[in-house]
């Protein structure tokens, strides 16, 4: 999974609970741009434990897997 379709995953669960990006950030304790941040794409700006705050505060889990081609860890999937 790249970075984009991670935050574009987050994105995507945020709306379907009905919750802001204000709402959200506050309840992980980071600010609302870090998560705009997260959700465009753009995690080489922010931790991973920011990362890690949003997927608990949402109730996501996030799973790395090992990719055939290399055998190296990749972000695969949110559930």
């Amino acid at each position: 999974m790249t970075p984009y379709e991670l935050g574009k995953t987050i994105r995507k669960h945020r709306k379907e609970a009905h919750l802001t990006q204000a709402v959200v950030a506050a309840q992980a304790g980071i600010s609302r741009p870090t998560l705009s941040k997260i959700e465009q794409g753009l995690l080489a700006n922010v931790s991973i434990r920011a990362l890690f705050l949003i997927l608990d505060t949402m109730n996501l889990e996030l799973d790395v897997v090992s990719q055939k081609s290399f055998g190296l860890p990749v972000l695969k999937s949110i559930d």
